[in-house]
């Protein structure tokens, strides 16, 4: 098929369960432990194919501000290589960084969700705020999430910050 890095990105369960009407099961844990199945199923076969990158997309988790902390140390102790935390639009509380001891986190420094172009010295403090508590071996800076509502020289003047 092709030599270069293929990345898979796939809906989390919660995500799924948050999205769609559930006429049958009305039941989110059986539900939730269904997809699960069915989504490690698929990223066994993702990885047999040669698949490298695959990303569990759990886009509820943002929705609650202390999510992230209440599940941190179980998403670190869960074998991801990689948990992307979003930061820019709320910063989470500096104690959900002390929790991730084995994974890197990828940390969102970009607002997506406005034009407002944010200054290197907005993105450099918070990025010294966090590693006060996460090494820098650990921690890759990134936008909250895409980019794609954003033109393309705003896109590209945000990235320009990072």
């Amino acid at each position: 098929m092709t030599e270069r890095p293929v990345k898979a990105t796939l809906p989390g369960p919660m995500t799924i369960i948050n999205s769609i009407a559930d006429d049958f099961y009305h039941d989110d844990e059986k539900l939730g432990s269904l997809l699960a199945g069915l989504l490690n199923q698929e990223i066994l076969a993702l990885a047999a194919a040669g698949c490298k990158y695959i990303q569990d997309q759990q886009d509820y988790i943002k929705a609650d501000p202390d999510a992230y902390l209440k599940i941190a140390s179980k998403l670190d102790s869960s074998g991801f290589d990689h948990i992307s935390i979003e930061d820019a639009h709320r910063h989470n509380d500096l104690e959900l960084f002390h929790k991730f001891k084995q994974s890197k986190v990828v940390l969102g420094v970009i607002k997506i969700a406005s034009s407002q172009i944010e200054t290197v010295q907005q993105v450099k403090q918070r990025l010294e705020e966090v590693l006060t508590v996460l090494p820098a071996d650990r921690l890759i800076v990134a936008p909250d999430c895409g980019l794609g509502f954003l033109s393309e020289k705003q896109a590209l003047e945000k990235l320009s910050v990072m």
